[in-house]
């Protein structure tokens, strides 16, 4: 959203308008860069710089209003997208991610909970994940509506409806669990 910016002041962050009104104070340990007017952040727990502090998953509105409680059993979190956020959270070892989708209320979509390795923000009504190295699509229903097959997979910038995506080294656009179009 370009009417916001994230601003930092001695370390923390915090959101400021085009204007200069300052619309969420530098108290956040981290702010992604906003998306609908929503844009998610960490904030700081404990004590500052105690070995105790943690992190808690929130949601800011274009007020600068906190929309839940931070979650401290989140610590990845994506872009906010057609009313969901993708978070989750690395195994003990840093090894691997296990994500799922939240909503405004900071509740987990049950279906939407899936063993991913990553998972990115929806729209149009459709979100990208990626499970053992290999990309799919998921829909808001949680139905993984193109298999987790792919090299790569990125929306695409010339044609908005499609996907592109690369399988054996073959480009292909696809229309998510629908058309493909192979390119030669």
């Amino acid at each position: 959203d370009t009417e916001y910016f994230v601003m930092s002041i001695n370390g923390e962050y915090g959101i400021i308008s085009r204007t200069g009104e300052i619309i969420a104070p530098a108290k956040y340990f981290m702010i992604n860069p906003g998306r609908n007017g929503f844009f998610t952040a960490f904030r700081k727990f404990g004590e500052k710089d105690s070995v105790t502090n943690s992190l808690g998953l929130t949601l800011l509105n274009s007020k600068g209003e906190e929309l839940f409680t931070p979650k401290t059993e989140y610590n990845i979190v994506g872009e906010e997208g057609d009313g969901l956020i993708p978070a989750g959270k690395n195994d003990p070892y840093g090894n691997k991610k296990f994500m799922c989708y939240i909503d405004h209320n900071g509740d987990p979509i049950s279906l939407l909970w899936g063993n991913f390795d990553n998972a990115w923000g929806f729209s149009n009504g459709f979100a990208i994940v990626k499970r053992d190295g290999k990309y799919g699509i998921i829909n808001t229903k949680g139905t993984l509506v193109e298999n987790c097959v792919y090299e790569e997979l990125t929306r695409s910038a010339n044609y908005p409806e499609l996907f592109e995506a690369y399988i054996s080294g073959a480009k292909v656009y696809l229309q998510p669990g629908g058309n493909h179009y192979w390119k030669k």
